[in-house]
């Protein structure tokens, strides 16, 4: 059955075809603007793989406040290192650390986001999983905060005398 004019909501433009428009196509939502279906009969292109990835990354960056809070301590991260003055091989560890943590963040939440969906229900062994994914995150975050304090410390120093 076709869509009838009168279940939009009111403001929403018609999606009946213009009778002065060349084009009966309407304006997709930027959700639908691939459709998953017809991708697998075929492979993606390559830009549509980094659009996809970037959908994904943002996806998580709207649902998961743990991976913002990385994002804004990433930001703080790369100002000290503005600020300090910090050498070049401290940038990269910087720069290899907030990588190594995001990347993390993003896999802990692929893998808690699999596991809601195999285990909807409480289980001890999803209640594993979990809290497995999110103590690596929590070892590498602690590595880093370990390490980047004793880039800035080094770098303070050195700007200091």
């Amino acid at each position: 059955m076709g869509e009838r004019d009168t279940d939009r909501t009111p403001g929403e433009p018609s999606r009946q075809p213009d009778a002065k428009s060349s084009s009966a196509r309407t304006r997709r939502r930027p959700q639908e603007r691939y459709d998953y279906r017809r991708l697998q009969e075929r492979r993606p292109r390559l830009l549509e793989k980094f659009y996809f990835a970037a959908a994904g990354i943002w996806a998580a960056l709207k649902s998961e406040i743990n991976l913002r809070i990385h994002f804004c301590a990433a930001v703080v991260a790369l100002v000290l290192c503005a600020v300090l003055r910090v050498d070049l091989w401290g940038w990269v560890a910087v720069l290899i650390l907030i990588g190594l943590v995001i990347f993390a963040e993003l896999f802990n939440t692929a893998i808690e986001t699999v596991v809601d969906l195999c285990s909807p229900e409480y289980h001890d062994l999803a209640k594993r999983a979990k809290d497995i994914a999110a103590g690596a995150v929590l070892v590498l975050a602690v590595i880093s905060v370990v390490t980047g304090l004793a880039i800035y410390i080094d770098a303070f120093v050195r700007l200091v005398s």
